[in-house]
């Protein structure tokens, strides 16, 4: 859990951020998942002399996870996580700052931030490196409200591990109050991989005799390791929204008379 602490404690400027596990328990199936939400401090910043306070959440499945555990009903209840097989897990953002006693009522502009990759146990001596392309996720197409920023899309490897990172900006002013229309994450799956076929040989004694077995052993290259998910959500203002977007996300947006962000450069 400490490694998870860092997360919640680090520089990133973020205001939400969940990381998940799943441990790869079997060679034929998976089972076991947990999800922990972080809803971190939201931030202060300020652009040409305005100052605003603005908060961002993430839902699963059009509620804020109970608890703060995602993935709770990814898996029915008696069943393993199987390969191949497409779970619907929808994340939505929602825009919190409706006005109240200690809340400005603000409309915003949303990014969303999305990190993919496999960790081992830390006493595992395998360093082979499993790509994070076998974690399939629902992500938003060409025609959906979320645009992809296509400078930002990364892999790289970092002291072994190979991490897969997408960022989506949606297109929308998001009202205060409201949740966006469409989710940034519909289905995860991890995909099937050729496994590794260890035989065997061995004899077994008897009393009246003896005979050569031979024991299969299956494993995949993601066994014994974890599949984690980074989501971080943040948000900026609409006053001065081309100059805000620039000042809290370093890009420049192209946004019409209706307040359509029409695309990031």
């Amino acid at each position: 859990m400490e490694r998870i602490r860092d997360l919640k404690h680090s520089g990133i400027v973020t205001v939400v951020l969940f990381l998940l596990a799943i441990g790869l328990l079997l060679a034929g199936g998976i089972g076991g998942a947990r999800a922990i939400l972080y809803n971190q401090a939201e931030e202060d910043y300020d652009v040409e002399i305005d100052l605003y306070h603005i908060n961002v959440k993430i839902l699963e499945n059009a509620e804020e996870p109970e608890n703060g555990i995602l993935l709770q009903n990814l898996v029915p209840a008696g069943e393993v996580l199987e390969l191949d097989k497409e779970y619907e897990e929808i994340l939505t953002v929602l825009n919190p700052n409706q006005k109240g006693a200690d809340v400005e009522e603000i409309d915003e502009y949303v990014r969303v931030t999305i990190t993919k990759y496999w960790e081992r146990e830390e006493d595992s001596t395998d360093t082979r490196i499993i790509e994070p392309s076998l974690i399939q996720l629902g992500l938003p197409g060409e025609d959906s409200k979320w645009i992809e920023d296509s400078n930002a899309h990364t892999v790289e490897t970092v002291d072994g591990t190979k991490k897969e990172t997408f960022v989506y900006y949606y297109a929308d002013i998001l009202p205060a109050g409201e949740v966006t229309e469409e989710p940034f994450v519909t289905s995860v799956a991890i995909e099937r991989v050729q496994p590794d076929v260890y035989r065997d040989d061995y004899t077994e004694e008897y009393a009246n005799g003896s005979r050569t077995c031979t024991k299969v052993t299956t494993k995949f290259i993601y066994d014994g390791a974890y599949l984690v998910i980074e989501a971080v959500a943040d948000a900026v203002q609409t006053h001065n929204a081309v100059d805000a977007i620039k000042f809290k996300w370093g890009v420049d947006a192209t946004i019409d008379t209706n307040g359509t962000i029409l695309s990031i450069a």
